[in-house]
């Protein structure tokens, strides 16, 4: 691209690539699979509201279909998120950034068991568990 627009100068290449970064950031732009700019609207990237029900799967709906996304593509986004899914199909994706988080306080029960500490949510759609590995941050 660079070479197309006849950026020569390291000072104006700079500055191209931080307007690129600026434009995917806000998602006017994105990059396919060989790293070549397009329209948002035209990629296969697709963001809005994630529903998770408590089975663990989750789901991207859009106004015109619903995106399918695994438990194990959801990578950290929770039950109301704001993310960006890379669609993988007509109607699959994962889930590649959280925009925004739905939930910024979390209430979780402690459960200590046998050396081993883990935090559990109550609500079911949250169904992770988190394991504290490093005891000594609890001062037991």
């Amino acid at each position: 691209m660079a070479k197309r627009l006849k950026v020569v100068e390291a000072d104006d290449f700079l500055a191209m690539m931080k307007t690129l970064n600026q434009l995917e950031e806000e998602l006017i732009i994105a990059k396919d699979k060989f790293n070549r700019y397009l329209p948002f609207e035209h990629s296969n990237y697709k963001s809005g509201k994630l529903s998770v029900n408590t089975k663990g799967f989750g789901f991207l709906d859009l106004p015109d279909n619903s995106i399918f996304i695994a438990a194990h593509q959801l990578n950290t986004a929770m039950h109301g998120d704001e993310v960006l899914v890379l669609t993988t199909g007509t109607s699959e994706g994962q889930v590649v950034r959280v925009l925004k988080r739905a939930i910024t306080q979390l209430v979780l029960e402690v459960q200590a068991k046998y050396n081993q500490i883990n935090l559990v949510s109550y609500d079911e759609r949250i169904s992770d568990k988190i394991s504290v590995t490093n005891l000594k941050d609890f001062n037991l």
